[in-house]
């Protein structure tokens, strides 16, 4: 059945329900029907470019009406790669839409999906979510991803009411019962921030951490998806529970099919599109007259209630922000541009271009290259980084070195692509004139609201920002006049609307230090104290400087993803502020009085009690220093400057010392023994302070390691090692001394603070 007489039959059972609303007005079925049957579309033009509207759904279904095979793409698509797509357009019969993918020729590619898949992948959705006539489902994403088609005709072929978010928030949809998410947005919300009546989400598009998706699963019935476009939206589903525990593909819907090939999926079945447009060939089909559709997905285990585990893809096809993008029409673009060879990574998240610049200025080929490529990709895909080279490296294939890639982006985008445009890493070797503070008409002082004032830094960092801010504070206890007394991790923090009224109005930028430090968590246990209130923050309307990690860019896997549950947390809220004017502050170990559950003093505790040190002539066993009111004095300089967009500060004192260091201070001044590392590996803990010491040695024992509770975290770059020096051994020795008196009295440690269990200050947070 074609999905436009489902939609009649629906019409013709509920006239009078409301059929879709946007911000404008609504529309009933039968208004719904009427509007489309008068409309009538130009059949020489396809493509459909509305934003999520009543609108938009009247012309599909008039599309629909006269036999047509729409096209959805996103408003914001380029006209020239509109062009592209429609250039000798050849629409096969029987097709019922059209959608657009990132193509690994270097132009886009468009697929065609016959008639009867559509509804066929429906019915299994409305049967899975319960979808029904009193149902109200939201529609947040873009209407360029086919998945819209989804959340169209999940609602209207059920007798629902379609609600379409005007700004693709999902906390303004209310009244909604059913709501398909983008799985990034599952980091940045919190379960209570989703409207009352909400029932059930579905997510899919991209993996998402197991941990994320079983902690919203508690709160409504969660169902992942899977599907290609190629094989209409979805071909599998299922719903998550607390057994999930790495990213599954869910079971096939009724009729489709999975096999598995040298580890790669195939689909076959009723939903297998008819094959792209600018192909020759449609989708094969085998003996029994099946088409088929290489997915080029890994798959691993299969699991009985959760179907194939997802493992990776067998080319380098990536999810970017919800969308498909193949790396290789950025490179084949680019190369084309400049007539020059061009490489693409993703990095971070973010896209990074590589080119062999010519013999004029690579600063005139950068512009080029943004210009023209911002004519032809989507806003999403292109680059925000760009990197000339005198050439590509090469394998001994003669073929671009990837890997080489990722560490050019690393050492040229972490440690010199800073702030302020021109800022170095090392502000000790560029310092910033101190200027006078932006004053407002009446010569006050700016207002600046700072959350975490009580924390190491911000009170260190407070009397360095009130001769220049007039400083308002959010804090869980009451203080002084300019105190609002808070909780970050509630909505609205508990402030009143006058209160919220007030930061709105006065405010002119938000510094945002407070967080939960703990590296023993899980990133679930972290989203509601370290993601969600930096949400909360951009509803100021104002610039956020944000106080982040080195260990963001230090805690990454071989695939260049953030991995420890801290760490992660912070890249979420960078995340969240790349589109926000203000600074993102990674900083350094910050070292000042010793605390009892700050890493580097577990582990002079621990060595203290252990009476023993490994040493190793390995470079790489080294930990970041970066004094803790030298980084408060930078950090109130760097406020002075004006953000009018999202720059990052690495921001360390490029000091250093080698495990070594610490043995000879420990041996010379209270007698620890320096062993090898396989020697201290057999010796005895007595305490849970010496084997947490144990672990942060992890990695020059060998041992198993966690991703953030590390030591020598700074090891894990080498070009920031390299651009680093010793630091001043009186530090070193003064800090250990401290140490050793606490250790000497006996507990309480180090000031009162409770002996170490589980929350662990961070050498770089």
């Amino acid at each position: 059945m074609r999905v436009i007489q489902a939609l009649g039959e629906t019409a013709g059972l509920y006239p009078n329900k409301p059929a879709v609303a946007d911000a404008g007005h609504t529309l009933s079925y039968r208004e719904l029907w009427e509007e489309a049957r008068l409309l009538k579309p130009d059949p020489g033009s396809l493509v459909i470019q509305e934003p999520r509207s009543c609108l938009l759904v009247v012309k599909l279904l008039a599309y629909w009406m006269a036999g047509l095979s729409p096209l959805l793409l996103d408003p914001a698509t380029p006209p020239e790669r509109v062009r592209e797509m429609l250039a000798g357009l050849s629409v096969p019969s029987g097709a019922e839409y059209l959608v657009s993918t990132s193509g690994s020729t270097g132009l886009p590619k468009v697929v065609a999906i016959g008639e009867g898949s559509l509804h066929h992948v429906l019915s299994a959705q409305i049967e899975s979510f319960k979808v029904n006539s009193t149902s109200r489902v939201g529609w947040m994403l873009s209407p360029g991803f086919d998945a819209s088609l989804s959340d169209i005709g999940t609602a209207l072929c059920s007798g629902a009411c379609l609600v379409c978010s005007p700004d693709g928030r999902p906390d303004n949809l209310d009244g909604i019962t059913h709501l398909d998410i983008p799985p990034s947005l599952l980091q940045v919300y919190r379960p209570q921030e989703l409207p009352d009546s909400l029932e059930t989400l579905v997510v899919g598009g991209e993996p998402t951490p197991p941990e994320i998706l079983r902690e919203w699963a508690r709160h409504y019935r969660l169902f992942s998806v899977y599907g290609p476009s190629e094989t209409t939206v979805c071909s599998s589903l299922v719903e998550v529970d607390a057994e999930w525990d790495r990213p599954y593909l869910g079971l096939p819907i009724a009729g489709v099919l999975y096999r598995v090939e040298n580890g790669e999926l195939l689909i076959g079945g009723p939903t297998v599109g008819l094959g792209y447009l600018d192909s020759a060939e449609p989708f094969p089909a085998d003996a029994e007259g099946v088409r088929w559709y290489r997915s080029g997905d890994l798959v691993g285990c299969e699991h009985d209630k959760f179907g194939w585990s997802f493992l990776g893809r067998k080319d380098r096809q990536v999810q970017l922000r919800g969308q498909r993008l193949e790396p290789e029409e950025v490179e084949r673009r680019a190369s084309s541009i400049l007539g020059k060879p061009a490489a693409c990574e993703i990095w971070n998240g973010q896209v990074v271009l590589f080119w062999e610049r010519g013999e004029g200025s690579g600063l005139t080929e950068e512009d080029r290259l943004k210009e023209e490529l911002s004519r032809k990709l989507m806003p999403a895909w292109v680059p925000q980084h760009y990197l000339a080279l005198s050439t590509l490296p090469r394998n001994r294939s003669h073929k671009v070195d990837r890997e080489q890639l990722r560490q050019l982006a690393d050492r040229h985008l972490m440690s010199e692509l800073t702030s302020l445009d021109c800022l170095q890493l090392r502000l000790r070797d560029y310092p910033i004139a101190k200027e006078a503070p932006r004053a407002s008409p009446l010569g006050e002082r700016p207002k600046l609201l700072l959350t975490g004032a009580t924390g190491r830094l911000g009170s260190a960092l407070v009397p360095h920002l009130e001769s220049d801010f007039e400083v308002w504070s959010l804090q869980r206890q009451a203080g002084g006049e300019r105190t609002y007394r808070a909780n970050l991790t509630e909505p609205d923090f508990g402030l009143s609307v006058e209160q919220w009224a007030h930061l709105q109005e006065e405010m002119e930028c938000v510094l945002h230090l407070a967080a939960t430090v703990d590296l023993r968590l899980p990133l679930e246990s972290l989203l509601a104290a370290n993601v969600a209130p930096v949400a909360r923050l951009r509803r100021l309307g104002k610039p956020i400087h944000y106080a982040s990690t080195m260990a963001v860019a230090l805690c990454q896997d071989v695939a260049g993803e953030v991995v420890g549950g801290y760490p992660r947390s912070k890249w979420l809220a960078e995340r969240e502020l790349l589109d926000r004017a203000g600074l993102t502050i990674r900083y350094g170990h910050l070292i000042g009085r010793p605390k009892g559950d700050e890493l580097l003093a577990i582990v002079v505790r621990g060595l203290l009690e252990m009476g023993c040190c490994p040493v190793s002539d390995d470079p790489e066993f080294c930990f970041d220093w970066t004094p803790l009111e030298w980084a408060a004095e930078e950090t109130a300089r760097l406020l002075l400057e004006e953000t009018e967009r999202r720059q990052t500060v690495v921001l360390n004192q490029g000091l250093h010392f080698h495990l070594n260091d610490l043995a000879e201070i420990l041996h010379r001044s209270y007698g620890v023994r320096m062993l090898s590392a396989s020697d201290f590996a057999r010796q005895p803990t007595s305490s849970r302070t010496a084997e947490l010491a144990r672990q942060a040695l992890g990695k020059c024992l060998g041992g198993p390691l966690h991703p953030a509770f590390d030591l020598f975290l700074l090891g894990n770059n080498t070009a920031w090692l390299e651009k680093s020096s010793t630091g001043p051994p009186d530090q070193l020795e003064t800090f250990v001394a401290t140490v050793a008196a606490a250790v000497a009295a006996g507990p309480p440690p180090l000031g009162g603070v409770p002996a170490p269990t589980c929350s662990l200050t961070h050498p770089c947070a």
